[in-house]
């Protein structure tokens, strides 16, 4: 006789659930079909968010080996370290990963290549709302501080979409913009450099030659005095019939000593001793005013030291062709060109996987219909065990 005590009534029976699952495995296995085919049907008709990932790194030693006439035109540095070259594959990837995380070419991609967001033009604040919603599915992660150290100097390029053909115009376009962007930039930074050292040469030059004009401006004042005083000692000299002889002034307390000494105020203006220490001939004065006198015009800069060192100055600074060089080495290089790049990333790997994959969604379909089926065998089994039970009693 059976037992049918309620302890034994409440007891659950493994084996008995084991056949009931066994003996119903058609309907678990229906159940599952369908639910395989409700997770084939959501995969194929409800839009999937899908994430891509691309990693831009610095150029290579023999890309940036096309900068080295333009580094070494505009840095004058024969030495210079590589990180401090003023094109640099760092310095290049920095502007490049800083364009993209400023969002600006992600922002001007965004408005030229979405139609969802040409779809919003009569709704600006629906644009705005776009514009971050979309920023904020694409992030642009910088190089660890402390990784850096170590030589990685990776940038990441992480986004998520829902319309990967729209995404991925848009991901070009920003690198595009991104490219042009650093272009400019650097071009601009070399065009400054240019323009300063151009500014540094002519303010040099415009310094040497007033230097010059006023060194013979100096010469000019001198030999003037110079010539007042001698033409007074010449006239001293013939009063007192020089001719050939010097009057030394310290002999004596002779009467021709008081005259010599009496041109003392032009010897001070000239910037001699206070009193001549001796009075010369007429006739070697006379000739020192002529030599002094001959000296004029464009010639009289040979006569100044000072005026040769800066005549040598000005003659390099005319013939200083450093910017010339810059504008040269510029135009040869990659920046005036359409072959510019300023990192290397591959595009083609730039391949969209759904958030939650495919197989993954499947599996957990298969999986929620084998339980669905099972729990619903169990229940319908449960309520015929009830029944059962009840019509018993």
């Amino acid at each position: 006789m059976a037992d049918t005590s309620p302890e034994r009534i409440n007891e659950i029976d493994l084996f008995e659930l084991l056949n009931v699952v066994i003996q119903e495995r058609v309907t678990v296995l229906a159940i599952s079909v369908v639910a395989l085919l409700l997770g084939i049907l959501f995969v194929l008709t409800v839009p999937q968010k899908h994430v891509a990932e691309m990693t831009i790194r610095p150029l290579l030693y023999d890309e940036i080996d096309k900068y080295t006439d333009l580094n070494r035109a505009v840095d004058f540095r024969e030495n210079t370290d590589a990180s401090l070259k003023t094109v640099g594959a760092e310095r290049l990837l920095a502007f490049f990963g800083g364009a993209l995380l400023g969002a600006e070419p992600v922002r001007a991609a965004l408005q030229a290549e979405s139609t969802a967001f040409a779809a919003l033009a009569d709704d600006p604040e629906g644009q705005r709302k776009f514009i971050e919603d979309f920023l904020n599915a694409f992030r642009v992660t910088a190089p660890d501080p402390e990784a850096v150290e170590f030589g990685v100097l990776d940038w990441v390029v992480e986004v998520e979409t829902r319309n990967i053909d729209e995404m991925r115009r848009v991901v070009l376009a920003a690198l595009d913009d991104a490219r042009e962007t650093t272009r400019t930039a650097v071009a601009g930074q070399i065009n400054s450099i240019r323009d300063a050292r151009e500014r540094e040469i002519s303010l040099a030059l415009e310094d040497a030659l007033r230097e010059l004009d006023l060194a013979i401006y100096g010469y000019e004042l001198q030999q003037a005095q110079r010539l007042a005083f001698l033409r007074e000692q010449a006239g001293i000299a013939r009063a007192l019939d020089i001719r050939d002889r010097a009057f030394e002034a310290r002999t004596g307390a002779d009467a021709a000593v008081a005259s010599v000494e009496a041109v003392s105020s032009t010897a001070d203006i000239a910037g001699d001793s206070p009193l001549p220490y001796y009075l010369r001939g007429y006739l070697a004065i006379e000739e020192e005013i002529r030599v002094l006198e001959a000296r004029g015009g464009d010639d009289v800069a040979r006569y100044i030291p000072k005026a040769n060192a800066l005549r040598v100055k000005i003659r390099e600074l005319e013939s200083d062709r450093s910017v010339e060089r810059i504008d040269a080495a510029l135009a040869a290089s990659p920046l005036s060109g359409g072959d510019f790049v300023a990192a290397r990333y591959n595009t083609t790997l730039l391949i969209f996987e759904r958030a939650i994959s495919t197989p993954v969604i499947l599996v957990v379909s298969v999986f929620l219909g084998v339980v669905g089926g099972i729990l619903f065998v169990f229940s319908r089994h449960g309520i015929r065990r009830f029944r059962e039970r009840k019509q018993t009693a």
